[in-house]
């Protein structure tokens, strides 16, 4: 019976960037409080971690009190949060992640040129929510919504769209809603393919991939993760049975009965300390990594 680790899986650029930075704010601040707006990452293990080190998150500006630190999760806040927060005396730190902040970039530069903004991304998730934020824009999340799309344009074929994504969104579906775009909107300016980021597409290809060989998946990482559970949601249609395991606490033994080949991996935000866990579990049933 056999474990196959695969990669890449766990902590992107991203997430790296953004821990550190909290990390680095709690050893240079020693006489001030780290306020974190909004959870860094989704994951309740690097929380809960950051926690013990010191740090505060707050969902709500109004928990902070001026003249500490106050740091902006990797998945951005919309404009009008980012000016509050500037109009207070805090210490600000920014831990957008770069590609999040490529799509505000792009949201700006296309309100500006009068385009019709369409954003791929899932609702009330907080990167899109501060997208949003940037300009008026259109908010798809699956095939179906494209039907009821109700834009301000008179000619389809001479009309100015632009169509932008989440990047953590499901590479597989981001396609398929953009070419149903393209079908009935011919003029059509995208930057959905680019969106998504590189750390995104090459673990959900490695999955995909995995579960050619695996007859169960395990993901490890966190519900409100979107990355995990689009990890999840891609084997899960490649007809594997999958799991998500928040933590080796979760791990229900029975589903390895009559299991021979178990591939995981992890959600972006996901420690590796967490997926070791996780697998030293597993191997105290006699799986072997390969």
């Amino acid at each position: 019976m056999q474990i196959k680790l695969i990669e890449p899986r766990g902590f992107c650029f991203g997430v790296r960037r953004a821990i550190s930075l909290v990390e680095e704010a709690l050893e240079k601040n020693l006489e001030k409080k780290v306020y974190v707006l909004h959870s860094i990452v989704h994951n309740e293990k690097v929380i809960e971690d950051l926690e013990l080190k010191g740090a505060i998150f707050i969902e709500d500006l109004k928990e902070a009190k001026e003249g500490n630190v106050l740091i902006i999760s990797a998945h951005g806040i919309s404009p009008k949060l980012r000016n509050e927060i500037q109009n207070k005396d805090f210490k600000i730190i920014d831990a957008t992640c770069p590609l999040v902040e490529k799509v505000h970039k792009e949201a700006i530069k296309f309100s500006k040129l009068g385009y019709e903004i369409l954003l791929i991304g899932h609702p009330g998730h907080r990167e899109v929510l501060g997208i949003m934020g940037e300009a008026p824009m259109h908010l798809i999340s699956s095939v179906d919504d494209i039907e009821n799309l109700a834009l301000n344009i008179r000619d389809k074929a001479n009309s100015k769209i632009a169509c932008l994504s989440q990047t953590t969104f499901s590479v597989e579906k981001a396609r398929k809603i953009f070419q149903a775009i393209k079908e009935k909107y011919s003029n059509l300016v995208t930057m959905a393919d680019k969106d998504i980021c590189h750390a995104t597409q090459v673990r959900q290809d490695a999955l995909r991939k995995a579960c050619d060989w695996a007859d169960l998946v395990l993901v490890v990482g966190s519900e409100n993760s979107n990355n995990t559970r689009e990890l999840l949601n891609l084997a899960l249609d490649l007809g594997i049975e999958s799991y998500l395991i928040s933590s080796k606490k979760n791990l229900d033994k029975n589903i390895f009965l009559k299991k021979e080949k178990v591939a995981i991996t992890a959600g972006a935000s996901t420690p590796e300390y967490v997926v070791e866990e996780v697998v030293g579990e597993i191997e105290k049933l006699n799986f072997q990594r390969i």
